[in-house]
């Protein structure tokens, strides 16, 4: 009797460390902040070119990431915002919105679930829905090309621990302005079980994952299920 509880346990414990599951355990929300100026020009790209801040301490992975952005620009119209996520993946945040008005230190907080888009002329603070009035536009390498889509949602499911990459181009002569801080802020999943992140291989942690069962003296097993409620994997 003792033998097969030992043994289904194992088994169990073999099945987690294979499927990669992450049972939910508790949700975090982190905000990683970079204060360092983004000059942008009257016309090109934007100093430093990406402005770039690392967050390192996430547990799990995301289901929610919100950007906010701190900006002077006396045309605000010209600015092309992008950015791009430790994965390599990129949503448009700002382009051709917001008119001709000036900007003096506004900040713009970018959120998929957000009541409306930014409008195409004059601008205030507040939170919106990233977008895209213009989608031909470009952002040189190393920037991410061409992306269209303004889904910040499209990084969900992702690992957001490493660099993240905001990537300002100024397409039209004449305006210049200044972004003045930046910061993401995700909300993750705690995982119970972690397989290695993109780009490594290896065992999962812990490893084994492991269960324990309560049953009384005499009581054998007739039925054993395995259920995944949170499986996550970029590539399973």
């Amino acid at each position: 009797m003792h033998l097969k509880k030992t043994l289904w346990l194992g088994i169990l414990g073999a099945l987690a460390a294979l499927l990669t599951s992450a049972p939910v355990a508790a949700a975090e929300t982190l905000t990683a902040t970079q204060t360092t100026d983004t000059t942008i020009p009257a016309s090109g790209n934007g100093s430093p070119y990406p402005n770039t801040l690392n967050l390192e301490t996430a547990d799990g992975n995301m289901t929610d990431v919100n950007i906010s952005v701190t900006l002077s620009h006396t045309f605000p119209g010209d600015i092309d915002l992008a950015i791009v996520s430790p994965d390599g993946d990129s949503e448009v945040l700002m382009s051709d919105a917001c008119g001709g008005a000036d900007l003096a230190s506004v900040t713009i907080n970018f959120d998929s679930e957000a009541g409306s888009a930014l409008p195409n002329e004059s601008c205030s603070g507040g939170t919106f829905q990233p977008t895209n009035f213009a989608p031909a536009d470009s952002w040189p390498a190393p920037g991410p090309g061409s992306p269209t889509t303004t889904q910040l949602n499209n990084f969900n499911g992702e690992d957001p621990n490493g660099q993240w990459q905001l990537f300002v181009v100024d397409d039209e002569p004449l305006e210049s302005g200044t972004i003045l801080q930046w910061s993401v802020t995700v909300t993750t999943l705690t995982a119970e079980l972690v397989v290695p992140g993109v780009g490594t291989s290896g065992i999962a942690s812990p490893y084994p994952s492991t269960k324990t069962f309560d049953t009384p003296p005499g009581t054998v097993i007739s039925d054993l299920n395995f259920h995944t409620p949170d499986f996550n994997h970029l590539h399973p």
